[in-house]
């Protein structure tokens, strides 16, 4: 019975998890089953092999959670991590006599901490965004009903200064220095050939600063900086270290100052003088207030997503956030994605596993359900964490990019999923290192050098670094491979002549990039370079070796059948790319996606 009871809720799970994506819910809404069944081959009798063969893989899979639960809890060093009745969730689960045990697994420390801060976080930001609301509707009063842009700043100014010294107390003082250096040089240098680089050395510098493993951050101190007088602010660090909070910091400000660098390098070259209305607007418009309101912003502060500050400030001019019944929608959405990640905490201990070093001890039989289901609760994990913060700017009337436009099964392109992962940083990506350094003319160095910064600005580490570099020369190879497959196949006509095979074919390709998706994220966000040697080093033997390759070719299988629903799932939502013809297929759509041109 226990093991029912999990295979139903994973089954559960993956039918569900399609729900998360904006896209597929709004197509449900508006086209219903019947649109469903109309538009794909989903609910088709001809499509039965397929879904007969999904469930399948799937039953196969969660019938190994029991086994991977129980090798966690005979490991010392994965069960300290799982915690007793700290479940939320905990009275639905049973209590045998053996080992297995109601648990949390809490070996991932940002949601661990996330989570425990919710039961504050939550109410706290109903209180601000109702400040927010009221300061912004008697504003508007007082204007006879109209916007008032000054009011926006000011009220989210006070708000995000109060929240940032609550969470990390007199550090404040240290980002509000990090800031001001940020404004004064932007204010100076705007419009001339330093202001870029001397933008990106500062974060560079904070960026290393913060590292615990390097002097400096040991140096920050204010009986160092200030004298042993001083030393009594230290003591007052506020709920969270302000260093952890740089990351993100130092991103908005770089967007503060290249933009008004833009900004006032347009101006220079229409011949504006310094005194013209223009530069008044720019100075106004890039001012230290609307500065510190977007950098500060509340909302956003402690994990984003990100959004850029021309894109802040022009929402505080003309707020454009959703409202009423597509706002509902979204909290359903945010409130479901939380009960599943809650859930999945407390059926399988994956954080666990990748943690303790367990997974990169287990056979490739249950290596390969750990790993997949790593994958599905990490996305989880950020997706809340980021749709929590969203949903709340969006409350406030803000309206940032949405971080997580897919679920985690819904990918068969690299370039396609880092425009649907993390997608608030990857615009910022795009707009401030991609396209300044050639974009598409240098892809190249464009690309490599992009993922670079991201594994810095992460964190300094071998891992991601490797996961940088990897991830680059996938998405090099991916673009250079997809024309040139997908030419001789058109010339042999294949999409008209033979569709259901030229559909395989592209669920092959679709799964083959899956499997380098997931090595990839896997190296840079769980068991690292050291778990990849284990995983390696278990090959040694012939017998192993024959596993691995029987598993591989599973897996491979398994990807594939989940490709053919994926193309299924983007014919119902329209997220294909749209060629001269209508829909192009999903070879097209992978192509178009490296060419930047689909949605």
């Amino acid at each position: 019975p226990r093991t029912s009871a999990i295979m139903i809720r994973c089954h559960v799970y993956f039918n569900l998890a399609f729900l998360l994506e904006t896209e597929f819910l709004t197509a449900l809404r508006t086209k219903g089953l019947r649109g469903l069944q109309r538009e794909t081959r989903l609910l088709k009798l001809e499509f039965f092999p397929i879904a007969a063969a999904a469930v399948w893989i799937g039953t196969f899979f969660e019938a190994r959670i029991p086994e991977l639960r129980q090798r966690c809890f005979e490991a010392p060093a994965c069960v300290v991590h799982l915690r007793q009745r700290s479940a939320w969730l905990w009275p639905l689960e049973p209590q045998p006599e053996s080992n297995e045990f109601a648990f949390f697994d809490g070996a991932d420390i940002q949601w661990r901490e996330f989570r425990g801060a919710l039961p504050l976080m939550l109410p706290a930001a109903v209180l601000l965004t109702l400040v927010v609301r009221c300061v912004l509707a008697l504003s508007a009063r007082v204007r006879g009903g109209v916007h008032s842009p000054a009011a926006a700043v000011s009220v989210r100014l006070l708000v995000g200064v109060g929240f940032v010294g609550f969470l990390h107390g007199s550090g404040l003082l240290f980002l509000a220095a990090l800031l001001l250096a940020f404004f004064a040089s932007g204010r100076a240098l705007a419009g001339t050939r330093f202001a870029a680089p001397c933008a990106w050395l500062l974060a560079l510098a904070a960026i290393a600063a913060k590292e615990g493993k390097w002097p400096v951050r040991r140096l920050l101190k204010f009986r160092y900086i200030l004298g042993q007088d001083w030393a009594w602010l230290d003591a007052y660090r506020g709920e969270y270290e302000w260093e952890s909070s740089v990351n993100l910091l130092v991103l908005k400000l770089l967007s503060f100052a290249l933009d008004s660098h833009a900004s006032a390098k347009e101006l220079l070259a229409a011949g504006h003088a310094p005194s013209t209305i223009a530069w008044a607007n720019h100075r106004q418009r890039y001012s230290l207030s609307r500065c510190v309101a977007h950098s500060f912003y509340a909302p956003l502060f402690i994990a984003g997503p990100t959004i850029t500050f021309d894109d802040f400030a022009d929402q505080l001019e003309t707020p454009r956030a959703m409202t009423g019944e597509p706002l509902a929608w979204y909290g359903a959405q945010l409130a479901m994605a939380m009960l599943m990640l809650e859930v999945a905490c407390c059926t399988v201990p994956c954080f666990a596993l990748s943690r303790s070093g367990v997974l990169g001890t287990l056979e490739p039989s249950l290596g390969a359900p750990a790993v997949l289901g790593t994958l599905n609760i990490m996305w989880l994990k950020f997706l809340v964490i980021w749709r929590v913060a969203r949903c709340w700017a969006l409350a406030d009337g803000i309206d940032p990019p949405e971080n997580m436009r897919r679920c985690v099964n819904n990918h068969y392109s690299v370039a396609s999923f880092w425009k649907s992962w993390h997608v608030s940083f990857n615009k910022w990506l795009v707009r401030y290192i991609y396209v300044p350094l050639g974009g598409k003319d240098r892809r190249v160095l464009a690309t490599f050098a992009t993922f670079l910064f991201v594994a810095y600005w992460h964190d300094v580490e071998a891992k991601l670094l490797a996961w940088g570099g990897l991830n680059a020369l996938f998405i090099a190879l991916e673009s250079v491979a997809t024309p040139a497959l997908q030419k001789p196949i058109l010339a042999l006509g294949l999409p008209t002549r033979h569709p259901f095979l030229y559909r395989l074919l592209c669920a092959g390709g679709g799964a083959f990039v899956i499997i380098l998706l997931m090595a990839g994220n896997m190296i840079g966000y769980s068991f690292g370079l050291s778990g990849a040697e284990a995983l390696l080093g278990s090959a040694a033997s012939p017998a192993a070796r024959a596993e691995i390759l029987g598993v591989a070719g599973f897996v491979f299988w398994c990807l594939s059948v989940g490709a053919l629903i994926m193309f299924e799932v983007r014919d119902f939502d329209g997220t294909y790319a749209q060629g001269p013809k209508g829909k192009a297929s999903p070879a097209i759509a992978v192509a178009a996606d490296l060419s930047g041109k689909s949605q």
